[in-house]
């Protein structure tokens, strides 16, 4: 069972964010209060699809690690 995710990659407002730790049972990805967009829902699924194995092209990964830690 997959218990937290951590990088250095991961910032919220400019701050490394702290680990993001799972539960047993369903675990839910969502929003902020405010319901604002790009706060990288779908980076971090498409992030955890990698992990596990998922077939995505190494170009579509590059091009996310660069929006995440832009050198």
């Amino acid at each position: 069972m997959l218990v937290e995710v951590s990088s250095d990659a991961f910032k919220s407002y400019g701050k490394t964010r702290e680990k993001i730790k799972f539960h047993s049972g369903l675990n839910v990805v969502v929003g902020g209060r405010r319901g604002a967009n790009s706060i990288g829902k779908s980076t971090f699924l498409m992030i955890l699809d990698f992990v596990f194995g998922e077939k995505i092209t190494l170009q579509r990964v590059l091009m996310t690690l660069r929006k995440l830690a832009p050198t």
